[in-house]
Formats: structure tokens, C-alpha cells, sequence
């Protein structure tokens, strides 16, 4: 999963898409690598997704 990729081109409802992400992230905790790029390569935008989608994991 290339995660900006998915955060670029997204159709959905921002809230729908943080359940989207974070329901992928609890299923396969190594997509948790790709948020580490996303935060550091990110725009802001990317960078306060990824942020969201690890405080509703935890």
C-alpha cells in the first residue's frame, strides 16, 4: 500500500477515510512503516492524516 498514493487520490469522507486507514493498520501493524514516510515526506495535509489515524488506533 503506498499510502500518499491513497491519501491523494481518496474519494471518500474524511471521516470514513481515517476508519478506512485505521482499520487497515489494525489488521497489519507493518503498514505503521508507511506512516513513518508519510510524516516525514508528507504535505501537511498527508502529515495531520497519518497524525488522526494513529491517535484512533491507540
Amino acid at each position: 500500500m503506498k499510502l500518499l498514493d491513497e491519501i491523494r487520490d481518496t474519494n471518500k469522507k474524511p471521516k470514513e477515510f481515517l476508519v478506512f486507514l485505521s482499520e487497515k493498520v489494525k489488521k497489519d501493524k507493518s503498514l505503521l512503516d508507511n506512516f513513518s514516510k508519510c510524516l516525514e515526506n508528507g504535505s501537511p495535509v498527508e502529515k495531520g492524516i497519518c497524525m488522526e489515524v494513529l491517535e484512533f488506533v491507540s
